[in-house]
């Protein structure tokens, strides 16, 4: 596989079919391109460390030279893929390229010395450096690429890679460091240990804060989690092997690494030709409390059982590691907790919202249809319709002129309009709707008469009185006709619903622009205009 096969690919270029993250993998050509060129180089490397075990001088070329052409190809199209990605997963793939800059550095330095020096390259070396670099790297792309988590998330992830961490690397220091400290181990041994030890870091950041945070992680990060378990499997039989046994370029070990270095580049050319959005996070983390804790109290354990084996006593040491653990752990559940309640209070304020959302018209902010229709139901159960209760139905003039003239648009602005009046010009405790189209209605408990024509002559200067603005800045006068209906006993709040709406009709063969209610007479209807069509049911239940 070649960058510019990758990088030059015409379905990527603008103007063209953009790739489509739903498709299978195999259903693209450069991402089975991809596949099919990655695996044939590792059955080829493969054959050929084979062939390198029987002449020293071939093995190291595969081992030193050829080994590095995956991460060659690696660092262009790490680089491409950073390119055409977006937002988060473009600064993981940036960071990624930076890292793999790094390794191929550290492994050219490598390869310089197993050829230009007779006893190979020290131990620690300045290749060193660069490798520790690529990994401390990689550690921060994969926290980069998944992300949005949480600061609670993050650190809880930290602390269970931290007791991970710490409690492999008590039993490893334990079971096979200190046991062979005083015959070969090395500071070229421990910079070995380093390594591994970085890469279960790595490796637990993807399981605690990626896979045990996410619902479905890209195929990209998938694969990239792949090869950081390759890397993980790898250092670990690396380490084992120059403490315990010996290591040479012709190493199957070597073959390890190259599948973790070839997963790489497709990853990259999965990222660019799938296109997939970033991880999507779990409302409820998995946690995985379950695996850090269990190793910490193993390991503690296992630290005490080796100590009282050795030396028939507890070690400093130990307590330390394990008193360590222990607080941990603490802290760790104390952040889970924490993290549940903030969840809790989130879910609090979301179930509010939705309440909110549910009985509020999106157009105006005020009550809707339904909240109305259940109030009216809840007051009638409980019997409150009384004397002192009243209701109102509001309906804007000509309002489909509005419309026609100024554009729906202008109507929208006027509908809001009047509903911020509306609420401004009516009680504290007055029930304020928009009960759908120009229509807007107004329950209003503990009145009467005296009181609620005031209040409906109120209401209709306050939108009457002064023009509306379109954001042009023309005017739009707007009256309203207004009916009114007052109990006068114990009375049901769907008939005065009803005797509102033939109030409200009453105002608009009257000429508009005025309040009708019990109190107008009845010689007022009689004088009214010829109805300009037949009555429509506007507040019928049913």
């Amino acid at each position: 596989m070649t960058a510019s096969a990758v990088t030059g690919t015409p379905a990527i270029q603008p103007g063209k079919a953009a790739p489509t993250p739903h498709r299978p993998l195999w259903s693209d050509r450069w991402c089975r391109f991809a596949f099919v060129a990655a695996g044939a180089w590792l059955l080829c490397y493969a054959v050929l460390t084979w062939a390198g075990q029987a002449n020293e001088a071939f093995g190291m070329f595969v081992g030193d030279g050829l080994y590095l052409v995956p991460i060659v190809v690696s660092v262009p199209v790490a680089f491409a893929a950073s390119r055409r990605v977006p937002g988060r997963h473009a600064t993981m793939w940036r960071i990624l390229t930076v890292a793999l800059l790094a390794q191929l550095a550290g492994e050219t330095l490598w390869a310089g010395y197993d050829y230009l020096t007779p006893d190979g390259a020290p131990s620690p070396s300045f290749a060193d450096l660069f490798y520790l670099v690529a990994s401390v790297l990689t550690v921060v792309a994969v926290v980069v690429g998944f992300g949005d988590a949480g600061l609670l998330r993050h650190l809880r992830g930290s602390l269970d890679t931290a007791l991970i961490v710490l409690s492999i690397g008590g039993l490893g220091w334990h079971a096979l460091i200190t046991p062979q400290a005083s015959v070969n181990t090395s500071p070229g041994d421990l910079v070995n240990l380093s390594y591994p030890l970085l890469d279960v870091v790595t490796l637990s950041s993807i399981v605690i804060v990626g896979m045990g945070g996410y619902r479905r992680l890209p195929a990209a990060m998938r694969l990239v989690t792949l090869a950081v378990g390759l890397n993980v499997v790898s250092d670990m039989g690396y380490t084992y092997l120059t403490i315990f046994s010996s290591y040479d370029p012709a190493s199957w070990i070597n073959v390890a690494f190259q599948a973790a270095n070839t997963i790489f580049p497709v990853a990259a050319v999965v990222a660019m030709r799938r296109r997939e959005p970033p991880a999507q996070r779990l409302l409820f983390d998995r946690g995985l409390a379950l695996m850090p804790i269990a190793l910490s109290m193993t390991a503690t354990i296992l630290l005490v059982a080796f100590d009282k084996n050795h030396s028939g006593q507890v070690t400093n040491a130990t307590l330390a590691v394990g008193g360590m653990l222990f607080a941990m752990v603490l802290l760790r559940q104390y952040l889970f907790v924490k993290d549940r309640g903030t969840l809790a209070e989130d879910l609090h304020a979301a179930v509010q919202e939705q309440r909110r959302l549910a009985v509020t018209d999106g157009l105006t902010g005020l009550y809707n249809r339904r909240h109305l229709t259940a109030t009216v139901d809840e007051a009638d159960a409980e019997s409150v319709g009384s004397n002192s209760t009243a209701f109102m139905v509001i309906d804007i003039d000509h309002f489909k002129s509005i419309n026609d003239t100024y554009g729906h648009l202008a109507g929208d602005d006027v509908l809001r309009g009047v509903a911020a009046r509306l609420s401004a010009a009516s009680r504290e405790h007055d029930l304020v709707a928009r009960y759908g189209g120009e229509e807007f209605v107004i329950l209003l408990p503990d009145t009467d008469e005296p009181t609620i024509r005031k209040v409906a002559e109120r209401l209709r200067r306050a939108i009457g009185d002064e023009p509306f603005r379109t954001p042009s800045g023309r005017a739009i006068t707007v009256t309203t006709s207004i009916g009114v209906a007052l109990a006068t006993g114990p009375d049901r709040l769907n008939n005065l619903m009803e005797r509102a709406d033939r109030a409200l009709y009453q105002s608009k063969r009257a000429g508009r622009d005025r309040v009708t209610g019990p109190w107008t007479p009845p010689e007022a209807a009689e004088r009214s205009e010829p109805a300009l069509s037949a009555p429509a049911e506007h507040l019928h239940p049913g």
